[in-house]
């Protein structure tokens, strides 16, 4: 997957459709993120270690979540008072409650296959 994602910049940096400095920062984001879920799910990472970084993981995808609400609100606010269609704002709002609902769901599978499976024994 590594390597298709290099490929893919490659690709893109001789199409000159992304800068030097935007795929570094891709890059390095990505690997930042790949060992933040890796080190939250490893059995030798100190407990307290792995509830802060799951916690700032959780916190980062809830607040992009947050800020595609925001955005879905405040691009239906601009376009109803321009007297503009609004259907692109509220395809933003339904599209963030989409990921709240999906992330929910997966919360709650997660849990169930881990801890309730504990409880019983």
């Amino acid at each position: 997957m590594r390597t298709y994602a290099c490929l893919l910049f490659y690709v893109m940096i001789m199409k000159k459709e992304m800068g030097l400095v935007d795929m570094l920062l891709e890059f390095v984001f990505e690997l930042l993120l790949e060992g933040v879920v890796f080190a939250t799910k490893d059995k030798k990472v100190p407990l307290w270690i792995r509830m802060i970084i799951g916690f700032l993981l959780v916190a980062l995808f809830a607040g992009v979540i947050a800020m595609i609400l925001v955005l879905g609100v405040f691009v239906t606010h601009k376009a109803y008072m321009n007297k503009e269609s609004i259907f692109g704002g509220l395809l933003i709002v339904v599209l963030g409650v989409v990921l709240i609902i999906m992330s929910v769901y997966r919360i709650y599978k997660y849990y169930n296959e881990h801890y309730k499976k504990s409880e019983v024994l």
